[in-house]
């Protein structure tokens, strides 16, 4: 069948084909490994090495052939796949990782089969170190050539992109850096004063400028890429030098300091606020340095408490009533956060507490903000959001993001996020 690829590929029976292998291999684990062992999957290469149409418009059956293809080889590669060891050394041995990222970044592609690829992509690496290093070094693109990571991260903070292809970048840039510490502290280090870059431009000050963003989707998605790269890093400490911008008397904005004033303001969306709270909770979590530097930064421990103590108004609707369990949540459990590393730096708490004493522990436990309403506030979130669900709030839409096994699929829904 892989003779007759140029001929075939824009042909129903090629798909018809594709389907029936898809459902063989997704319902028997014993085909997908006689279809691993025996080196088949080196075997639909020649499928993705097409050449694009001359005229840039792609026939709509050969697009469905492409994803017939892509679902074939991720069931082999899905996290939860029986041979993904063995699939992902396939695919970095058959070269088969190097041509799907070109074809990612081919001009003219369709955005449903570029947004299936770029997921198909991040299944292949996550999780292997060998496939995540192949996945760094590739360079895409012309005059000059860049990284590979870069791209993705392009189309992650892009408004030009659609929703789809930012939350398969999102997940291609979490795949890459799952248990990659190298990667991991190379986009750390962008971020430090004094980093350079010869392109001009780093992954880190592309997510830091994401962050930052007005754009709800673009700051939310950055938030997630950030979440990613300080939680399991060393380097928490590091990220405490990293600076944003000047105030209006001289002085440089650190990340964190902006991070908690936008995590705390009314003025921006209810998405927004819960992404920089997830930012600060990945990064405080097991640092009592950047604890320290929030005690110090300004008001934001105040905001916290008097957020845990507001009540909802008498007109608040049902919708309404159930954002401001999720606020509270994070704002519960970044406030737990900075009660394990309290006694570290009680010292240099000035802001006026009830009982006016100096220590968060005395603080927290009072009748009005108990340990019974901490534990209740943290666990809401998770009631609220089953467990394979990432939600995301002010979209114009009541939209849920759902991440499967494969890929982000995008659903709506009515209800509150």
């Amino acid at each position: 069948m892989t003779g007759d690829v140029p001929k075939g590929a824009a042909s129903i029976r090629v798909r018809l084909l594709f389907k029936c292998g898809f459902n063989t291999r997704h319902y028997g684990t014993r085909n997908q490994m006689l279809f691993v062992e025996g080196g088949h999957v080196s075997k639909l290469v020649p499928f993705f090495s097409l050449e694009k149409p001359e005229d840039d418009i792609w026939p709509e059956q050969k697009v469905k052939n492409l994803l017939a293809m892509l679902k074939l080889l991720q069931c082999l590669v899905a996290p939860s796949s029986t041979v993904l060891v063995a699939a992902q050394k396939c695919v970095l041995s058959s070269g088969f990782l190097l041509v799907l990222c070109h074809l990612v970044f081919s001009r003219g592609l369709p955005g449903e089969i570029l947004a299936e690829a770029i997921g198909t992509v991040a299944d292949c690496i996550r999780g292997s170190a060998a496939n995540q290093s192949e996945f760094a070094s590739v360079q895409v693109g012309s005059s000059p050539p860049r990284s590979v990571v870069l791209g993705v991260i392009t189309s992650l903070v892009s408004e030009e992109q659609d929703l789809s292809l930012r939350l398969a970048a999102l997940y291609c840039l979490e795949a890459f850096l799952l248990t990659n510490h190298t990667s991991q502290k190379h986009i750390v280090a962008s971020m430090l004063p004094g980093a350079s870059n010869q392109s001009g431009v780093s992954a880190g000050a592309l997510l830091c400028g994401g962050l930052m963003s007005a754009d709800p989707i673009i700051s939310w998605c950055s938030s997630v890429a950030l979440c990613s790269v300080v939680v399991q890093t060393v380097q928490k400490e590091q990220l405490l030098s990293v600076h944003i911008g000047m105030a209006a008397g001289g002085a440089p904005v650190a990340l964190l300091q902006q991070t908690a004033v936008l995590a705390c303001s009314h003025q921006i969306s209810l998405q927004q606020r819960v992404a920089f709270f997830s930012l600060l909770c990945c990064w405080l979590h097991q640092c009592p340095q950047g604890v320290g530097a929030l005690m110090r930064s300004g008001s934001a421990l105040q905001v916290l408490v008097a957020g845990l103590d507001q009540r909802d108004s008498a007109t608040a609707d049902e919708a309404q009533q159930n954002n401001n369990r999720v606020l509270r949540g994070m704002m519960a459990f970044l406030l737990g956060i900075c009660m394990l590393h309290e006694k570290l730096f009680s010292a240099s708490w000035s802001w006026p507490a009830p009982q006016a004493s100096d220590s968060l522990c005395q603080t927290c436990p009072t009748p009005r903000i108990s340990s019974c309403l901490m534990e209740q506030w943290t666990t809401c979130p998770a009631k609220m959001a089953s467990d394979c669900e990432v939600r995301a709030c002010g979209l114009g839409t009541t939209t849920i993001l759902t991440r499967t096994p494969f890929r982000y699929r995008r659903n709506v829904y009515g209800g509150v996020h």
